[in-house]
């Protein structure tokens, strides 16, 4: 291990949060989403499993297509693209699958195997070689988690990597202290064609942007209010979090944790349209490791939709951006105005909202409700044209079905919990 590399990882606690990542990770059912804890991996490779060995395969780069962001990290970079060659990894549920495109091609090529550790998507691995810039691995795999199945075909490496260019250019990371995010910088494709069938991997480097010169750790933002699997008798970390603060518990929830979380995702949206998914698992918690306070919320997982129409008025460029991931602010016959933000807000970040609400009703007597009034104030306060352009101007709120025949957007029943009747109903006034 060089000297760089053990003080960075010290300095990151990235021992903290790969342990975090395999005992609080944190999924449970929902009645909206009863596939949440469905997957097709076998239990040797989900998150909370020992080490596996992935092979690696020495393939020549004339036979790959090769994707990098603007400031890649030289070190990881050197590592998996020597001179003329790329390191490819194999996912072990992929190696003797014959259905696999390239499979025999790609496993007749000299062989190494790393140490690697499953995080919480299961799929994505980080790498346990303490010589290197802390990093992850996010391969091929074709297999099903929750609704989707989780494959890396060329358009998904391009796109991911095309929004760590836009991240890496983006003023809101300069301005907005309390927000951050884990560049997609590198990856590649076997096959220079493109083609749908063709598929590969992206590195995912650990040490968020921009880099903090102090020593921290890292939590899944998950890991705050899921008890630990090893002890479920233990309270959640964010309990011992409010009761060492100063603030009450509410104002600990709203002003340290609620109100960052959502105007990072939101100044970043605006900026540049990307519209992340800031759910439990996606968003890494920061917090200085001598104060124990939060330093802020950092964002992972590339595979999200950009409204283009933000993105270009705002001069980011369309260059290999996966054209399926682009809406607009009107929306289409397929996905109704406004419905894309719903999806995410309404469903994704808003399990992570009621997690943290019932935090304060269990442990701190708080009414859940009025949380959720503090969160919908804020809103209308601080973005309020956000809400009245973005969200759908009929006050609905939606998310993804699946069917037979593929998956539509459906009207939710419910109405939406964390933005506010007030603010749609001015909504449908200025539309």
């Amino acid at each position: 291990m060089t000297t760089q590399t053990r003080t960075l990882s010290k300095e990151m606690g990235v021992n903290d949060w790969i342990e975090y990542e395999n005992t609080r990770h944190g999924f449970q059912a929902r009645p909206d989403n009863p596939l949440a804890t469905y997957t097709e991996f076998p239990e040797t490779f989900r998150p909370g499993a020992p080490s596996y060995r992935l092979p690696l395969f020495e393939i020549s780069e004339t036979a790959c297509l090769i994707f990098r962001s603007t400031h890649p990290d030289p070190s990881l970079e050197e590592h998996y693209f020597p001179k003329g060659k790329v390191q490819f990894p194999v996912h072990p549920v992929n190696r003797d699958n014959e259905s696999i495109p390239h499979i025999e091609e790609i496993t007749s090529h000299p062989l190494q195997e790393i140490a690697v550790r499953p995080t919480s998507s299961t799929r994505t691995v980080f790498i346990e070689d303490e010589t290197l810039a802390p990093h992850c691995l996010k391969p091929h795999t074709d297999l099903r988690i929750t609704r989707w199945r989780r494959h890396m075909e060329s358009r998904k490496i391009a796109h991911a990597i095309a929004v760590t260019k836009i991240f890496e250019n983006c003023r809101v990371f300069k301005e907005y202290l309390k927000v951050g995010f884990f560049p997609e910088s590198l990856g590649a494709v076997f096959g220079v064609s493109g083609a749908q069938k063709d598929w590969g991997f992206i590195l995912r480097e650990m040490q968020s942007q921009p880099h903090l010169e102090h020593s921290y750790k890292m939590i899944p933002l998950n890991a705050l209010y899921t008890p630990s699997t090893k002890d479920r008798a233990a309270d959640p970390l964010l309990v011992e979090m409010i009761v060492k603060s100063t603030k009450s518990p509410k104002d600990f929830l709203i002003e340290e944790i609620i109100q960052p979380l959502i105007t990072g995702w939101i100044k970043i949206y605006l900026e540049t349209g990307v519209l992340l998914e800031p759910h439990g698992q996606n968003v890494i918690v920061e917090i200085d490791e001598k104060s124990g306070e939060i330093i802020r919320f950092s964002h992972r997982d590339f595979d999200c939709e950009i409204n283009k129409d933000v993105l270009v008025e705002n001069g980011y460029p369309l260059t290999h951006l996966n054209t399926r991931d682009l809406f607009t602010i009107e929306g289409d016959n397929w996905a109704p105005q406004g419905s894309h933000l719903s999806i995410i807000f309404d469903n994704s970040m808003q399990v992570a909202l009621e997690k943290l609400a019932d935090i304060g009703a269990k442990y701190f007597a708080l009414s859940e409700e009025s949380i959720r009034e503090e969160c919908r104030a804020f809103l209308d306060r601080e973005f309020s044209s956000f809400l009245s352009v973005h969200f759908s101007r009929n006050g609905k709120a939606y998310n993804f079905k699946k069917t037979q025949t593929g998956v539509s957007i459906v009207e939710k029943k419910h109405p939406p919990r964390w933005r506010s009747q007030q603010a749609r109903d001015k909504a449908t006034i200025i539309a």
